[in-house]
């Protein structure tokens, strides 16, 4: 198996799980916006569409942050750096922060993580 510095690793996931959160936040915002503004929706359309955005996001990044994770950790030699610099990051949270919790892992993500 070939292995991916660390620094290629978070570059993935960057990628993979943060610029798409920003894109779904920016367009269910946009949308939101577009639809208060021209009279297609009340304007409180437009705060809902801002917590829809960010619900989305969050439910999106529970999904792929476990998949990035099984991922990295399997194609990265160094998984403490790794791990370290990914918190420093901001990519994934603390083991001891409640929003870690938040993850969502199936049972086979969950074996591939603990080994």
């Amino acid at each position: 198996m070939e292995t991916v510095s660390v620094e290629e690793a978070l570059s993935r996931g960057r990628r993979m799980v943060n610029y798409p959160i920003f894109l779904i936040i920016f367009v269910s915002f946009g949308f939101g916006f577009y639809l208060g503004l021209y009279d297609v929706m009340p304007i409180w359309i437009i705060p809902v569409s801002l917590i829809m955005g960010f619900v989305l996001a969050w439910v999106y990044w529970s999904f792929m942050i476990t998949r990035w994770r099984v991922w990295a950790f399997e194609n990265v030699r160094n998984v403490h750096e790794l791990k370290k610099r990914a918190i420093r990051e901001k990519l994934i949270w603390p083991d001891d922060s409640p929003f870690g919790k938040t993850e969502i892992r199936t049972a086979e993500a969950k074996l591939k993580l603990e080994e």
